[in-house]
């Protein structure tokens, strides 16, 4: 399970195991699905969290960031319950895997081939309400994998796990109660 960027570690976990039996995915962050414009609007909030996280404002670098995938309502919901807080800790980490990613040379987990090996059955969620990358990500996976299904989540966006829990959790438990009948 992963939700954005955390999605393409689980892809990648999927296409080299046989003993992972269901990929459950939020809002997947497809990287060759975007468009300059997102591109450069990425790429700004990441050189932001950089410059704030310089500063040792680990919070607020997170918090600009999320201008990028959020809307002004997430991030209220966000502040309001402490996750730009939580998440601000992970800023320098995060950082790291953006740098290496630039770097990487090999295929990555928005690779057509790597997401035709998955064999498992695999639920893309996305917000109803989320930014036009999110939903051509969620597309991406579901036209290359195999076993991929696509879900709505009505009135969300981007920060589904923050917004909208209970429907979030709600689809995950429809889509894993099969696999672990199973496994």
């Amino acid at each position: 399970m992963g939700w954005s960027g955390g999605a393409n570690p689980a892809l990648a976990a999927a296409a080299r195991s046989d003993s992972v039996t269901a990929v459950a995915l939020v809002e997947p962050t497809m990287g060759s699905v975007m468009d300059e414009q997102e591109r450069t609007a990425f790429g700004e909030a990441v050189g932001r969290m950089g410059e704030l996280a310089a500063e040792g404002r680990l919070t607020d670098g997170v918090r600009a960031a999320a201008g990028f995938p959020f809307n002004d309502e997430e991030i209220a919901v966000a502040d309001g319950a402490g996750y730009f807080e939580a998440a601000g800790r992970y800023v320098p980490n995060l950082l790291n895997v953006f740098r290496q990613l630039r770097e990487h040379e090999g295929p990555t987990a928005d690779d057509p081939a790597l997401l035709s090996a998955i064999s498992t059955p695999v639920l893309v969620i996305h917000g109803a309400d989320t930014k036009p990358f999110w939903i051509r990500s969620a597309q991406h996976v579901a036209d290359h994998g195999p076993n991929a299904r696509i879900q709505q989540i009505p009135g969300a966006g981007h920060a589904a796990p923050l917004t909208h829990p209970a429907a979030l959790a709600e689809a995950l438990a429809a889509f894993l109660a099969p696999s672990r009948e199973t496994a």
